[in-house]
């Protein structure tokens, strides 16, 4: 009877001391799960601040590039509308050259046809200047009571003569004086037209 009463109490102790360690497992593992289930849940609310964040910068970034996107095409329509005013800044320097050069021409080819028709005059002139001097010598032949005045008369033919040529040497240096300063003037003309065109070629490239 002793020692059906001693295993009891033996038995006891070990179901008594069975119990406590379950009891301590169970504990352990409610703790185990109840910080698995705040891990978890911490987890989560990382996982959706990450994701919020995230979205955030995806939203930046689309306004980002909706932005630029907005930029580039302005930068285009300010690209050809700048080569457009290039290009007709370039047709009215172009034009306006032209019809200069146009204007210089017609002056300088009638100051020519005036040179040579004020030319013809004095030729003429001189032509007939000498067929007089031809027949006052002729006529100073026959007789020589009229040779005095016949002298005279040579003598003024002489100094018209002399007079036309001083106008035609004066009007000859006059035309060539003038093709001269025309000839500056033009190149200094096409100078500037080439240097206006060169500095609108490259104002339009930096824009």
């Amino acid at each position: 009877v002793a020692q059906l009463e001693t295993a009891a109490t033996t038995a006891d102790r070990t179901a008594a001391t069975a119990d406590h360690t379950a009891a301590t497992a169970k504990a352990e593992l409610k703790q185990c799960q109840d910080a698995h289930v705040a891990a978890m849940a911490m987890a989560a609310d990382e996982m959706d601040s990450q994701k919020r964040e995230w979205q955030r910068k995806v939203d930046r970034c689309n306004e980002r590039q909706a932005k630029a996107a907005d930029m580039i095409q302005t930068l285009q329509r300010d690209i050809e509308r700048f080569e457009a005013a290039a290009a007709a800044m370039e047709t009215r320097v172009e034009l306006k050259h032209l019809q200069d050069l146009n204007a210089m021409s017609g002056n300088w080819q009638r100051e020519v046809e005036a040179h040579a028709l004020t030319k013809q005059r004095s030729m003429d002139a001189m032509a007939d200047l000498e067929r007089r001097l031809k027949d006052a010598l002729a006529a100073i032949e026959p007789t020589r009571a009229q040779l005095a005045d016949t002298r005279q008369q040579l003598l003024q033919r002489t100094r018209e003569l002399d007079a036309a040529t001083a106008q035609y040497t004066t009007l000859d240096e006059l035309f060539r004086t003038k093709t001269r300063v025309w000839q500056t003037t033009y190149d200094e003309m096409d100078g500037h037209w080439r240097g206006t065109l060169v500095r609108g070629g490259l104002d339009g490239e930096c824009m």
